[in-house]
């Protein structure tokens, strides 16, 4: 059998396999339950080892080991596992093998394991793999090290700046709210995700601060601190750092590395690494020795930036956007025995078979008293019940601590009316002509270039493109450059969404929350599938609710259809069926819903 693979972009590569074509982005998702199930296996058994000071940072360090982080050279479990399970799924024969891959060797080794456990031979007839500009520097572990150490003291040094102008907010507030920089406004009640939450702590009188972070993997958001909050009087979290938390963070980082050194080659520790039958500890090994050496500096830090702000901060419930917050973690693993502090998260994540909270059922990570504990928080707050039961059955939550209340971010689509005349000028639109947006995934250049296909063969419509927050901007750019059509519209990353969904007829998504808040909105929505079998995760497609497409052809016929108006009645009662089910009440209440919670949680300290 013969197998092509171009994984020269990171998640949105392709594989063929005896001429038939797949999307490795959809053959992640589709098998995203089993190998996130073993990624929770592993960290819990590293949890026995990992205890240092009260904190167990195996609940730190689990997400350097699973997702390789773009500009790292060696592949963490989210490539590894999903490398084995196709090939171990397709091959039954012997394989001629061509690879473009961003990790060097890694696919041709799960080859070799694969072909050598079946008995059928390999043969690799092409590989190329791409060059970084910066390779021998991401594979210095020295290096990496000290540009996080250099990256963490800018934190320092611009909460030196604040304190010095009097920026560092000093105010206590009973509610602590954990904000990324990514959803936070000038006026925190417009936060995207908390911001409804404010406005009924105010109607109550509960007294309530804003904590800004950024993501230290990212620049963006450090750039969009810095130019739009960083002289702004809301309590960032640089103010809290010292020279003394360097000392610190370098001590507990030595303290973990000498620990892997001590375990990693013990029996019990390579047989972690067994998945399907198959060892591939020796693949995984650089990964973990680029953690231990390197990323684990990340672990120390939230761990103890959190504590210093638990001994400054009297609040008394934290609320999170969701429990797989690093540092909301942070804060659960320091007030793990600490009744007076209480943890409330929401679900800004999707939550299905195969979500990031997947978990194995082990019933000592609930145990609180645990050195193994698994940090989730007191109340966590769901969408509806169906995403309760999928935390139950698919991811070891305790029933008691879900609650089912909806999502406050989706209140203001109930209650809101938005000014389209506003919008298509804020946004330099067309008055009269009907628009597609595309809610780009993220450095999918087949999605792209379909959807680019899409605005060609449709001329008299407006195809809104709105990136990803984290995307890298300049493959869309280059597309455009070509000017094959001129009804393509590339908009700010941080445009944003629900405006631009209130101007659109059609909304095409890959299986994102968009899709969801399209049809609260009342639009209808194309789930873009290019190849391979979608995991259709939230049941957009099985329940009828989104159109699914494999090409601009599927997306004309589909168009064509609902230019009769019966057809487009019927898909809309199948849209409120879906919403109904997935979501609580849509009575734009949910904000209340989870106040009452927080403010029960204050009552009983």
């Amino acid at each position: 059998m013969r197998i092509s693979c171009d994984f020269s972009v990171r998640y949105s590569g392709s594989i063929e396999i005896n001429n038939k074509s797949y999307q490795l982005y959809n053959l992640i998702r589709k098998y995203s339950l089993e190998w996130l199930s073993k990624y929770s296996e592993i960290y819990d058994a590293l949890a026995e080892y990992l205890y240092i000071d009260g904190v167990n940072y195996a609940y730190l360090i689990n997400y350097f080991i699973d997702y390789s982080s773009y500009y790292f050279s060696s592949p963490g479990l989210d490539i590894i596992l999903p490398y084995i399970i196709i090939l171990d799924e397709f091959v039954d024969e012997g394989v001629e093998l061509e690879i473009v891959d961003t990790f060097p060797h890694t696919f041709k080794e799960c080859a070799r394991m694969v072909c050598n456990r079946k008995g059928v031979k390999l043969r690799v007839i092409k590989e190329s793999y791409i060059k970084r500009r910066f390779n021998p520097l991401y594979n210095n572990h020295k290096m990496i090290r000290t540009e996080l150490v250099v990256r963490l003291f800018l934190r320092y040094l611009i909460g030196l700046l604040r304190k010095m102008t009097g920026k560092d907010n000093r105010v206590a507030g009973d509610v602590l709210l954990l904000s990324n920089t990514r959803f936070s406004a000038h006026n925190e009640r417009e936060n995207l995700i908390f911001g409804p939450l404010i406005n009924g702590f105010d109607n109550r009188k509960l007294s309530w601060k804003v904590l800004r972070y950024e993501k230290l993997t990212q620049t963006t958001n450090l750039q969009r601190f810095v130019k739009e909050f960083m002289l702004e009087n809301v309590a960032y979290i640089g103010d809290y750092y010292t020279l003394r938390h360097f000392i610190e963070c370098e001590r507990v980082f030595k303290q973990l590395r000498k620990r892997w050194n001590r375990i990693k080659y013990k029996e019990e520790i390579k047989q972690l690494f067994v998945f399907r039958g198959y060892n591939f500890y020796e693949l995984i090994l650089p990964r973990l020795e680029l953690v231990f050496n390197a990323l684990s500096y990340i672990a120390a830090d939230t761990a103890k930036i959190t504590k210093k702000i638990i001994e400054k901060e009297g609040y008394k419930v934290l609320v999170l956007d969701h429990e797989e917050n690093m540092y909301g973690k942070g804060f659960m693993l320091n007030t793990r025995t600490a009744q007076a502090r209480k943890t409330l998260a929401l679900s800004h994540e999707l939550i299905y078979p195969g979500c990031i909270h997947t978990h194995i059922k082990n019933p000592k990570v609930l145990d609180k008293s645990s050195k193994i504990w698994r940090p989730l928080p007191d109340i966590k707050c769901v969408w509806g019940d169906y995403a309760k039961k999928i935390l139950v059955d698919y991811c070891n939550y305790p029933e008691e601590i879900i609650k089912t209340t909806g999502n406050p971010k989706f209140d203001i689509l109930f209650k809101k009316r938005f000014d389209r005349n506003e919008i298509i000028k804020k946004y330099g639109l067309s008055a009269k002509v009907p628009k597609v947006l595309y809610a780009s995934p993220g450095n999918n250049i087949h999605t792209h270039k379909c959807v680019f296909e899409i605005a060609r063969q449709n001329p008299d419509l407006e195809i809104l493109i709105k990136p990803h927050p984290n995307e890298n901007l300049a493959p869309i750019i280059k597309l455009l450059s070509l000017k094959e059509t001129n009804n393509l519209i590339l908009l700010p990353k941080h445009a944003n969404i629900y405006e631009l969904i209130s101007v659109s007829e059609y909304v095409i998504t890959l299986g994102s929350t968009v899709g969801f808040e399209a049809m609260l909105m009342g639009k209808i929505v194309f789930e873009l599938e290019l190849s391979g079998k979608h995991s259709d995760s939230m049941q957009y497609i099985k329940s009828g609710a989104a159109i699914k497409i494999n090409s601009a052809n599927d997306f004309q016929k589909a168009l064509n259809r609902f230019r009769n108006k019966d057809a487009k009645i019927k898909q809309m009662n199948k849209i409120k069926e879906y919403v109904s089910k997935m979501h609580y009440k849509n009575d734009g209440q949910a904000s209340e819903r989870v106040v009452a919670l927080i403010e029960k949680l204050l009552n009983t300290n």
